[in-house]
C-alpha cells in the first residue's frame, strides 16, 4: 500500500505587512502546485487487514433488512380522508371568526356531503377508485360511516382552533385586558363545543329522516344548541372580544 504525503508551511513568523503579503503569495502558490514528497511504502499483513475490516464493521451501525414482501399490509382509508379534506376546503372557503361560526361551518359541510352521498346511492351501491386501495364498492351505510369518521376528524380541527385562540389570549389578551371569571386555557370550553357538535349531528340525522327536513337545517340545528347554552355563549364572547 502506498500513502502520499504532502508538505506544509511550518512556523512562519509574520513580522510586518510586506512579509504577510509574501507568505500569502507563497501559500496560494502551494495550493495551486502542492509539493508531493516521495511515496512511503507501508506493508500491512493479512492479519492486520482482517483486524482492520473487523474493527470497521464493529463501528458501523447495524442495519436490519426486511424483505418488502414480508412487510405487513398498511390499512388505508382514502374514502374517509377524501371526505375530511373536502370538509376542510369547504370550511376554508367560508372562513370563520369565532367558535360558533366554526361549528356552523363544519355542520354545514357535513350536511352537504351527507346529501351528496345519499343522492349517489339512489340506484344502489357506489363504486369508488383510489390509488392505494384500488376499486371498491360501497353501500350507503359504509359510505355514510366514512363521512362520520371524517366528521370526527373535523372535531379535532375545531379543538385545535379553540386551543390556538386560547393560547393567543394567554399571550396578550389576558395580560392586557383580563376578563375575570374565565381562564383562557381551560379545556372544558373545547369539550363542550365537541359535545354540542355531536348532539347537532344526532339531531340532524333525526331531522333528515323526518318529513319536515329541509336542506340547510344542519347549520340552524347547531346554532340553536349553541344559543341555548348561555354560559358557552358568554365564554365565546369573552374569548373573542
Amino acid at each position: 500500500m502506498r500513502i502520499q504525503q504532502t508538505s506544509f508551511c511550518e512556523r512562519i513568523n509574520l513580522l510586518d505587512t510586506e512579509e504577510k503579503q509574501t507568505v500569502l503569495k507563497n501559500m496560494q502558490a502551494m495550493q495551486k502546485h502542492p509539493v508531493m514528497t516521495d511515496a512511503i511504502e507501508v506493508e500491512i499483513s493479512d492479519e492486520g487487514l482482517k483486524a482492520l475490516r473487523k474493527r470497521v464493521n464493529e463501528l458501523q451501525p447495524a442495519m436490519d433488512y426486511t424483505d418488502p414482501r414480508e412487510m405487513p399490509r398498511v390499512e388505508t382509508n382514502e374514502v374517509e380522508f377524501d371526505y375530511y379534506m373536502t370538509m376542510r376546503q369547504m370550511s376554508a372557503q367560508e372562513g370563520y371568526n369565532n367558535t360558533e361560526e366554526a361549528m356552523e361551518s363544519i355542520m354545514e359541510s357535513y350536511e352537504i356531503l351527507y346529501n351528496q352521498i345519499v343522492d349517489a346511492h339512489k340506484y344502489g351501491d357506489r363504486l369508488v377508485s383510489y390509488e392505494i386501495m384500488g376499486d371498491k364498492t360501497l353501500t350507503l351505510e359504509e359510505d355514510l360511516a366514512e363521512l362520520d369518521k371524517a366528521f370526527e376528524r373535523s372535531l379535532g380541527d375545531l379543538q385545535g382552533f379553540i386551543v390556538c385562540t386560547q393560547t393567543s389570549s394567554i399571550l396578550w389578551l389576558d395580560r392586557k385586558n383580563r376578563n375575570e371569571g374565565y381562564h383562557y386555557s381551560e379545556k372544558e370550553y373545547a369539550d363542550v363545543a365537541v359535545t354540542m357538535m355531536k348532539l347537532a349531528r344526532k339531531n340532524f340525522l333525526t331531522s333528515f329522516d323526518s318529513k319536515n327536513y329541509q336542506k340547510g337545517d344542519g347549520k340552524w340545528i347547531v346554532s340553536d344548541i349553541i344559543h341555548k347554552d348561555t354560559g358557552f355563549m358568554a365564554d365565546t364572547k369573552k374569548l373573542f372580544s
